[in-house]
């Protein structure tokens, strides 16, 4: 089985004539805008959860750190703009997402949420942005 990067995009560009993966990129691209956002206008929420953690001791600069690389994060990958890339940058973020769960107080929404946008980004890792996206335009994923 080859599990190269032209093979992946081959089967992701194979699903042109469905617009469920296109769908599934713009929609998990403007949930990362929508978290980024929530976190910026309701930050006591956001300093909650990094108290239970207690790592940080600046929660400023962490709230614009995930905010930020969720926002442009989420752009990127709404566009299908270095796809993979923004996915990456993702990883980190959504792997402190499920954590926080199992360290602090636990919220069986949010784990299901932070488990499903973990899901859907390992798959964008693995096959990229698609046919209708800035990476294929750009030839950037071949």
């Amino acid at each position: 089985m080859d599990i190269s990067i032209k093979s992946r995009n081959k089967w992701a560009n194979s699903q042109a004539k469905y617009y469920w993966y296109d769908v599934l990129r713009v929609v998990f691209g403007l949930f990362l805008v929508y978290k980024g956002n929530s976190f910026i206008t309701d930050s006591s929420e956001f300093e909650k959860i990094m108290a239970t953690l207690q790592l940080f001791s600046n929660t400023a600069l962490s709230i614009q750190l995930v905010s930020g690389l969720h926002i442009v994060g989420g752009i990127l990958i709404t566009f299908g703009l270095l796809t993979r890339w923004a996915v990456l940058s993702q990883i980190p973020l959504l792997v402190g997402a499920v954590i926080v769960n199992f360290l602090g107080e636990m919220n069986t929404t949010n784990l299901l949420i932070s488990s499903l946008v973990m899901l859907v980004s390992m798959f964008f890792l693995w096959f990229g942005g698609g046919k209708r996206s800035a990476d294929y335009f750009f030839k950037l994923g071949k």
